[in-house]
């Protein structure tokens, strides 16, 4: 067992407050099935819980504090904002479009990144305005999604359907 296996929700989302990421809490897994209660739900364990989770993400500690005691089966995802976050989805060939789009770029910086539950990945770029990044794209290239604004990413020591938890990689 190493220490992730002993991290509660509630630790990893005070971890990722730390860094400055606003959090919001999305609908867990529990049994199998999200916690949403739509056996046929869409997104399980990754549509936010709450109606104006855009405007209430937070990383306040009493806030998430409250948040993940409450809701300990809340899966932890983070207001992405005027950050940019590359979604690599692994099923649609994600990492061969990443390394044609890391060529094309001459090469991106080393980021936090974080592996997904079905073996994907989320890199994390702090990225001002003066980047030119002004919206999101999510046909970029296949199986390559860039993340910005008013959208949100399932973060680290979260549980994804197939039983696999999100991690730091």
């Amino acid at each position: 067992m190493n220490m992730t296996d002993c991290k509660t929700k509630l630790d990893w989302a005070l971890e990722h407050a730390k860094l400055e990421f606003k959090l919001l809490a999305t609908h867990g897994i529990v049994n199998g099935r999200c916690t949403c209660g739509d056996p046929h739900c869409s997104h399980p364990g990754k549509h936010p819980m709450f109606a104006n989770w855009c405007s209430d993400a937070t990383d306040d500690p009493e806030e998430i504090v409250e948040i993940w005691t409450r809701y300990p089966y809340a899966n932890i995802a983070r207001l992405i904002g005027d950050d940019v976050v590359i979604d690599i989805d692994r099923r649609h060939g994600g990492y061969e479009s990443y390394d044609v789009l890391n060529s094309r770029v001459g090469g991106l910086p080393k980021t936090p990144t974080a592996l997904t539950g079905d073996d994907g990945a989320h890199l994390h770029y702090r990225c001002p305005a003066s980047y030119g990044i002004t919206k999101a794209h999510s046909d970029l290239l296949p199986g390559v999604e860039l993340k910005r604004g008013n959208s949100a990413a399932t973060m680290p020591g979260s549980l994804h359907i197939s039983g696999r938890i999100y991690s730091w990689i």
